[in-house]
């Protein structure tokens, strides 16, 4: 098991009351037709191709259980709710999410994912994709509909379509995992990085924490200034956001030598692993010093 896998159902285990890296996704879609034995057919070819569809996972022994894909049916629903009112439809599938979210993966048996189709009208489609967060992250989450979708239309042109095996595997990825832990370079690296690293303190010190959820819309006009801005200064706007995060920490704290976490991804620098499916997300930390009395212009050189 990579470290993300491990550290993801041993929160999951640990926290058994609570519905934890439980992916529950709704997609609409349009077919002009919808073949449903084709598409159960494009699922069962994709488990094939995919190891992690067919994976479970022993903790104890760190190690992933790969089935074989006779020992495993991937888990599809349909339910034709055309005949429903758009309200009835809304409650049906409400229901049905409920129920499936009180029914979490357990870890140790596949596949660690499910997925249900919902016939609404003549052409009309909801894919209700649920699986566990380890594994699969946002990006593979969106590489499997997107070839679902492809093999699916293939399948239709030609029963006997097979989609191509990848020239990478997550077996792969874990072998490189393995040996970045293992340099003395990289070890060393961090150590110097972090040397002398104080965690912030945000002022909250309550026996009982409390949480609290803001949220606020803005126009589309301020994404458009933070494009040209960050376009200015060749820049992506996600680096603008980081960049104004960290600063706000730093007037929460008064601290100028802030570290914060950043969510990366790690997947095999190797031919496909952009098309790999699996679980490859990363925390690093970043450290940054902010001078006092430093431009906008240099703060954000200074970030990027």
């Amino acid at each position: 098991m990579s470290d993300i896998e491990t550290g993801m159902c041993f929160i999951h285990l640990s926290n058994p009351e609570e519905v934890l890296y439980f992916e529950q996704s709704i997609i609409p879609v349009e077919y002009a037709r919808l073949e449903t034995d084709v598409l159960e057919g494009a699922i069962r070819l994709l488990a094939e191709k995919h190891p992690i569809l067919r994976t479970a996972f022993d903790l104890g022994a760190h190690a992933h259980i790969i089935y074989r894909e006779t020992e495993t049916k991937p888990s599809f629903y349909y339910r034709d709710l055309s005949a429903m009112g758009r309200p009835e439809q809304e409650q049906e599938i409400g229901r049905r999410l409920a129920e499936s979210r009180a029914r979490h993966f357990d870890i140790s048996h596949p596949p660690l994912w499910r997925m249900a189709v919902y016939r609404l009208g003549e052409h009309y489609h909801l894919l209700v994709f649920e699986s566990h967060h380890a594994i699969l992250d946002g990006w593979s989450h969106a590489s499997l509909l997107t070839e679902l979708n492809n093999t699916y239309g293939e399948l239709l042109r030609d029963p006997e379509f097979r989609p191509g095996v990848l020239a990478v595997t997550y077996k792969d990825h874990i072998v490189e995992e393995l040996l970045r832990k293992r340099s003395g370079e990289l070890q060393d690296f961090w150590q110097d990085e972090l040397r002398g690293y104080r965690k912030l303190d945000l002022g909250v010190h309550s026996a009982e924490p409390r949480r609290y959820s803001v949220k606020k819309k803005y126009g589309k006009d301020l994404l458009a200034r933070l494009e040209r801005s960050g376009g200015a200064r060749n820049m992506p706007v996600k680096h603008l956001f980081f960049a104004a995060y960290v600063y706000a920490l730093k007037m929460l704290t008064y601290e100028k030598d802030l570290v914060v976490g950043l969510v990366s991804f790690s997947r095999p620098a190797q031919q496909d692993g952009d098309r790999l499916l699996g679980c490859f997300l990363n925390t690093v930390p970043v450290r940054i010093g902010v001078p006092a009395n430093i431009s906008w212009d240099r703060y954000l050189g200074l970030v990027e």
